[in-house]
Formats: structure tokens, C-alpha cells, sequence
């Protein structure tokens, strides 16, 4: 069969191309809303606090991660306040880009209708919205790959060198985020090395352009990996608990994405009336999909990334997490999109669009409700008075001589909390250990900058980490906040070396 390559786009009209736009840019803020709206601090489990903590150190990797998304966090609040809703924003944006890359995609493979039906599905699956609430490295894969996926079909139509420079920066960027990035990359390569017209590409200048700006954009971390003995991956490797793969895990990852995908699935048939003549799962948009070059990359996008998952998570005797999935749902909404024939996508893209609209109404309205259940999770000091803590050390450290600039530690994230809503220019030790810091943390630095440990007065292993960094005679001073939640007291302990003189 001859192969039939689609332009670069299939252009819809002028109308349609706002109303996508505006989706776009309505979503990031429905969901920046929802998040500051639903959330009595950033995230229960503290990962916000650490990208934060993490990326204002700017180092090529850190001892749980590689740095891409601590460093899109940081960059990020050199822009803007550091509030929880500037931090939601970005959340939003960081949506927001996924749904514009979901955009450009489906413009190769239909009109104007189905590009705002599939936005509008990706949008309702929660992996984009309800998950996308909180920025982590899980979250922030989600449009460096569908981006990439974006760049990947543009190298094939024109084969343009701009192209393969950004495919291989994407790449680096989507691998530094995280590793398991590597599924996609494995996905990508395996189309372009079994597709023949995409093994030209390949085989070519352009690929040639794209492995090694790849290369050059990783060997900064590669060597720090060398340097810091692979930490990343010895922390990845004990994450499973010792539980390791298995079938029931198994089984609920690869059963998920139909529970995620549940209401935009109920969205795309609502594009069909009862009485339409067409069979009940119309796959005529996705035989064509084989067709073209474009086509059977998508159909690599879609499938390739969940099954080398599986195959990895086994071959690694690792424990499968539904959350590794959330980059996945840009090619799932796509393809959910491909089922509802043209002939229906185009004359009724009202429907879709109504869709949108009231998700992010509903997304706004229920956060308050919302709000009223996670204020109940008192774990991982989610409902801690951390901005109150954080004015409270500014003003005591202030008033020992502590300057503007300082080292805070303690217990669990709120060494990053406190870096986060303090008024100073803090940073922090990286997992509370000096040992993992050292590469940005010299004795040298600590007695210039001066050193701040807060401990929640229950946790006694943060008390005595502290106790050993700090001179032997000093004692903490006591805090006693209430929560702003609930009005419950906290307790902190606050030890405070100012700089040298």
C-alpha cells in the first residue's frame, strides 16, 4: 500500500482555532483555581515543597530524581511570587501545554472538530486535571512527551534540522525528568527503526543532529551520575518495598486508563445520536492511522509506552504505579477522539465544546467541597501552619543577625516549605543529610550563610539529626502555632547558628 504522508496540518477554521485556544488558556486557570481553591497546603505528600528545595540548588540531579522538573519549578518562581497559587499556575500552564501539544497533534490526522474534541477529552481525564493539580516529576513528563511526540511527526513531514535539534533537547528534557522517560524514547526509536520511511529519516542528517544534541544535553548529568554513584537509580531500585512486579498490580495498571478514561469515553459517544448508522465502535479513523508514517507513529505513541512499562517494571522487579501512567493520556485522548467519525466531530463541535466548558465550571465549583475533605488528611504536616512557621523563623532569624540568606534543615519537606515561603533566600540540605549536599554545601558555605533546623517536636529523629549539626550547648527555642485549618496547636523546636563573623 503506498504510503500516505498527511500535511503538516489539517487547518480548521478561524472560529474553532479560538475556541481551542481559549479552552487552552481557560483550562490553566480553571485548574490553577481548583488547586487553591481545594487544598489546605500545596500537596499531601510534600513533593511541591521538594521540587522547589531541590531546584533552587540548580544541580544536575538529586539524590530521588534527575533535576528537569526542580528546575522548571525554580525558573519559575525567578518570575513569579512564591504563593500556593502561583504554584498552582504553574501547575495549570504546565496542563495547559499538554493540551496545546494535543492540539497541534491531532491537527495531522483530522479538522477542526476533532482537534477541539480531543483537547476537550484530554481535559477530562484526570491524569491532566485532577492529578495535574500537583507539579511533580510525573505531572511535568506529561507535555516534554507529548511535545516531543509533536516534534517527532514535524522531523518526518519535513525532516528539518530546527527539528531534530529540539527533538533531541525534548528527549534529554523528558529523561532528566524522569527515567522512566525512557519508554517513550524506546517507543520513538522502535517506530523509527521498524517504519521504513521514518529508518530514512533515521538513518540521516537529521538523526544524526538529533542523537547528538541529545548526547550533549544529557552528558552533564551523566557525568554527575558517574560522580554521585548513580544515586537516582539506587533510589528508584528500593521504591517497590521489596513487593516487586506481580500479577494483580499488573492487571490494575493496565486496567486503569479505562477508569481514567471513563468520562471522556461518555464525551465522545455523546458526539453520536442513538439513531446514527454507524457501528457501535467505528475504527475506520484508526485503520487509516497505518497509512502513513505519521499514522504508525501515533499508533507507537499510544501503545508502545504502556507495554515497555510492563515489560521494564518486570524485567526490573518493580512494583507498576498507576501514576506512572499520567504522561500516557495525551495519545489515549487522541485516540478516543479517532472513534467518533468526521461526521459527527465536525457539524456537532458544539457538543464538545459545551463539554469543556461546563468541566471547568464543575472543576471550579466542587473545589470548595473539595476543600472540605482534604482538610480532614492530617498526615506528612499537610495541614501544618507552615506559612505562620515560615514568617515566625524569618522574624527570630532576623533577630540573631541572620541576614537575608541562610541554610534551613528538619524534619521531613519543611526544610523546602519553610525555603519556599520564607521572605529570605534560603536553601536547603538535600534529603537533611550534608553527605547528599556536598556538592553545593562546603563547611565553608554553612559558616558563611549560617544554618536554621526546625523540628516538629514529635519527631525525635529530626531532633537529633539536628542536635549533631549544631554546637553541643545550644538549645531550640519553642514555637507554638495553630493550624489554619483547624485551629490545632504545632509545636517546633527552632535552632539557629547565625553566619561567622
Amino acid at each position: 500500500m503506498m504510503d500516505m504522508t498527511p500535511a503538516a496540518s489539517q487547518p480548521a477554521d478561524r472560529a474553532t482555532r479560538w475556541r481551542i485556544a481559549g479552552l487552552i488558556v481557560a483550562f490553566a486557570l480553571a485548574l490553577t483555581l481548583h488547586g487553591a481553591l481545594s487544598r489546605p497546603s500545596l500537596d499531601v505528600y510534600q513533593d511541591m515543597y521538594e521540587n522547589f528545595g531541590w531546584g533552587i540548588t540548580w544541580q544536575w540531579g538529586y539524590y530521588k530524581h534527575p533535576p528537569f522538573f526542580a528546575w522548571e519549578t525554580a525558573g519559575w518562581f525567578l518570575i513569579f511570587p512564591r504563593t500556593d497559587f502561583f504554584y498552582f499556575l504553574l501547575s495549570g500552564v504546565n496542563a495547559s501545554v499538554a493540551l496545546f501539544a494535543v492540539w497541534r497533534i491531532a491537527a495531522r490526522f483530522g479538522g477542526g472538530g476533532f482537534q477541539l474534541l480531543a483537547v476537550v477529552l484530554a481535559m477530562l481525564m484526570p491524569p491532566i486535571s485532577f492529578l495535574g493539580v500537583t507539579f511533580n516529576a510525573n505531572s511535568a513528563m506529561t507535555p516534554i512527551w507529548a511535545l516531543l511526540v509533536l516534534f517527532y511527526l514535524r522531523g518526518l513531514e519535513g525532516a528539518r534540522i530546527v527539528d531534530a535539534v529540539v527533538i533531541g533537547a525534548l528527549a534529554a528534557a523528558a529523561l532528566l525528568t524522569k527515567y522512566h522517560s525512557g519508554v517513550i524514547l524506546a517507543a520513538l526509536l522502535i517506530h523509527a527503526l521498524l517504519d521504513g520511511i521514518a529508518r530514512k529519516t533515521l538513518f540521516s542528517l537529521f538523526g544524526l543532529v538529533a542523537m547528538v544534541t541529545f548526547l550533549v544535553c544529557m552528558a552533564p548529568h551523566v557525568y554527575w551520575l558517574f560522580r554521585n554513584d548513580f544515586l537516582p537509580l539506587t533510589y528508584a531500585a528500593h521504591q517497590d518495598d521489596g513487593v516487586g512486579a506481580n500479577l494483580s498490580d499488573t492487571l490494575r495498571f493496565l486496567i486503569t486508563p479505562i477508569g481514567y478514561g471513563a468520562l471522556a469515553t461518555l464525551a465522545a459517544r455523546s458526539m453520536r445520536d442513538l439513531r446514527d448508522p454507524y457501528e457501535f465502535v467505528p475504527l475506520g479513523e484508526w485503520k487509516k492511522l497505518g497509512q502513513s508514517v505519521t499514522g504508525r507513529a501515533m499508533i507507537a505513541f499510544a501503545v508502545l509506552p504502556i507495554l515497555l512499562t510492563v515489560v521494564l517494571g518486570w524485567a526490573a522487579d518493580a512494583e507498576l504505579s498507576a501514576v506512572w501512567g499520567i504522561p500516557f493520556y495525551t495519545a489515549y485522548a487522541i485516540m478516543l477522539a479517532l472513534l467518533v467519525p468526521p461526521a459527527y466531530s465536525e457539524p456537532r463541535k458544539n457538543r464538545a465544546y459545551g463539554w469543556g466548558i461546563a468541566f471547568m465550571a464543575v472543576l471550579v465549583a466542587v473545589a470548595p467541597l473539595w476543600y472540605q475533605v482534604e482538610k480532614k488528611r492530617n498526615i506528612n504536616y499537610y495541614i501544618a501552619p507552615m506559612k505562620a512557621l515560615a514568617a515566625e523563623m524569618d522574624s527570630r532569624w532576623q533577630s540573631v543577625g541572620g541576614g537575608n540568606s541562610g541554610i534551613v534543615f528538619g524534619s521531613g519537606s519543611f526544610a523546602s516549605a519553610m525555603a519556599f515561603y520564607s521572605k529570605l533566600e534560603l536553601i536547603t540540605v538535600e534529603g537533611n543529610s550534608f553527605a547528599l549536599s556536598a556538592n553545593y554545601l562546603t563547611a565553608e558555605d554553612i559558616r558563611k550563610r549560617g544554618l536554621i533546623g526546625i523540628c516538629w517536636d514529635h519527631d525525635g529523629a529530626c531532633i537529633e539529626t539536628v542536635k549533631a549539626q549544631m554546637p553541643p550547648t545550644q538549645q531550640p527555642e519553642t514555637v507554638t502555632l495553630p493550624s489554619d485549618v483547624n485551629g490545632e496547636n504545632w509545636t517546633f523546636n527552632i535552632w539557629m547558628t547565625p553566619p561567622a563573623p
